[in-house]
């Protein structure tokens, strides 16, 4: 039993990579086709579209990506959450590239998830702070 608990776990950490994974390379991917293509990206936000106002994640991918341009204080005028939720999401991709790819053995499948839970609720927290923190600074 143990042994198909542990690819399980496997299996959910590879998952719970390629979803948090995606999360990052899509603000790089749109930094390089900026870069190298001057593509700006479509603007399209259904939320904002039939409420007339930003959703709780809008400027998050702009905000990524003047952060790893380096320009932390843009990062944080673009989204007041965008740097944590950048960070917590790396965080998880790290601990998941450490976990599946070394001998590393990580937490019990568990308290795994129950951190993952707290930290993407956290992320979530700041997601929705940070959006009503916009409304108001705007």
């Amino acid at each position: 039993m143990r042994s198909t608990e542990t690819g399980d776990q496997r299996n959910w950490r590879v998952r719970m990579l390629l979803l948090h994974g995606a999360m990052l390379v899509a603000p790089l991917a749109l930094l390089v086709a900026h870069m190298r293509f001057q593509f700006c990206g479509l603007g399209v936000c259904l939320f904002r579209w039939v409420f007339g106002v930003d959703c709780p994640g809008c400027g998050i991918t702009r905000s990524a990506m003047a952060l790893l341009n380096g320009d932390v204080i843009g990062a944080f005028r673009l989204h007041p959450a965008g740097p944590l939720v950048v960070s917590l999401i790396a965080l998880i991709v790290a601990y998941l590239v450490l976990a599946l790819f070394t001998r590393f053995r990580g937490l019990e499948w568990r308290k795994e998830v129950q951190a993952f839970t707290g930290i993407e609720m956290l992320a979530f927290s700041a997601l929705v702070i940070g959006w009503l923190g916009k409304g108001f600074l705007n």
